[in-house]
């Protein structure tokens, strides 16, 4: 499935990337062995996917914000805190949503990383969140 909207992308990628390695400071990921990430993945409750889409793009607004910020930020020192500041803003983003943790964010991120099948899941949930944004036409 192809992503159909920017905003989905940019909050697949931030629950993923972004969100998964910045809050990883804030709060240890589960113990999981690699080769049973794919199977948890299936073990998600709608609840916690539905926290996960909501956060997810409370997070994305968040990561957009710190970009345009730091851009215009003059020195390293700047950047840092705007890094830093971002990364408050989502955990609170995160912890403010009922029904999920900043470690099972982390956990439902990286599962969607390897697992296919939950990524198109959240793609289609974020792209309901945002109202059935229209899909750009595809050509082949």
């Amino acid at each position: 499935m192809q992503i159909r909207t920017p905003l989905a992308a940019t909050a697949i990628a931030l629950g993923m990337t972004f969100g998964g390695a910045a809050l990883a400071q804030e709060a240890p990921a589960p113990e999981a062995a690699p080769a049973e990430a794919p199977a948890a993945a299936t073990n998600f409750s709608q609840e916690k996917l539905d926290a996960f889409v909501a956060a997810a793009l409370e997070v994305s607004g968040i990561q957009q914000e710190a970009a345009a910020q730091l851009m215009t930020a003059e020195d390293q020192t700047g950047q840092d805190e705007v890094l830093q500041q971002a990364n408050d803003r989502m955990v609170e983003a995160i912890e403010s949503q009922d029904g999920i943790t900043v470690p099972e964010y982390i956990e439902i991120a990286e599962a969607a990383e390897t697992d296919t099948e939950l990524r198109s899941q959240l793609e289609e949930m974020i792209i309901a969140a945002q109202g059935g944004a229209e899909a750009p036409a595809q050509t082949q």
